[in-house]
């Protein structure tokens, strides 16, 4: 189990451990999950290793990497949220696994990492992109982000982008994103549902 960077409820955003690998390779290896991602293809355990000694290492030099989400401190993995160095920016991303979709839990670690990197590694400017066809990471990115989405266009393909800076987030989404985690814990039956492929509150 890897360092807790931030947690709340019983979510957490923490350090990887090569002990995860089995976990995480559960989840880039469904074609669900990866629908969206590069060109589609699954990956194994070997590559899932490679990708958390990756995250390891950007941690280690950045401050900030893609982090390991679970649920309490020795619960299971259910995916990442956090950031990595692309061509384009510092990409803020997430993948989670498939029963999670929906769940409290995705949301809320989201949040939890963009105020760590905002607040504790000292990002000064984020960004995120979206395939175009993905419309449940489109309505996703809309929970998180208030402002307007710009169409771009890259040797990658066609994307909706996020350009958010450390002063609008911390002014303008922060405390929204607060109260709406705060939200999605009282709703009934949701959290650590044991079916909890659910919406979040509107």
């Amino acid at each position: 189990m890897g360092k807790i960077l931030k947690r709340f409820d019983r979510i957490c955003i923490r350090e990887w451990s090569i002990s995860d690998s089995i976990q995480y390779s559960g989840i880039v290896g469904d074609p669900s999950v990866m629908k969206y991602i590069g060109n589609g293809s699954t990956r194994g355990i070997e590559i899932a290793e490679k990708e958390i000694l990756g995250f390891q290492a950007e941690n280690a030099r950045e401050g900030w990497s893609r982090w390991a989400v679970s649920l309490d401190d020795n619960g299971p993995l259910i995916g990442y949220a956090g950031f990595s160095r692309k061509f384009y920016g510092i990409d803020f991303g997430m993948r989670f696994a498939r029963p999670y979709w929906g769940h409290p839990a995705t949301y809320i670690s989201c949040c939890l990492a963009l105020e760590h990197g905002f607040e504790e590694a000292g990002l000064s400017e984020i960004c995120t992109m979206t395939h175009p066809d993905h419309t449940r990471g489109l309505a996703f990115m809309k929970k998180l982000f208030s402002m307007k989405p710009i169409d771009e266009e890259n040797e990658l393909g066609r994307f909706q982008m996020y350009v958010v800076s450390r002063q609008q987030y911390l002014k303008s989404e922060m405390n929204k994103n607060r109260k709406r985690m705060q939200e999605v814990l009282e709703i009934p039956e949701v959290l650590f549902d044991a079916s909890p492929r659910l919406q979040l509150a509107a």
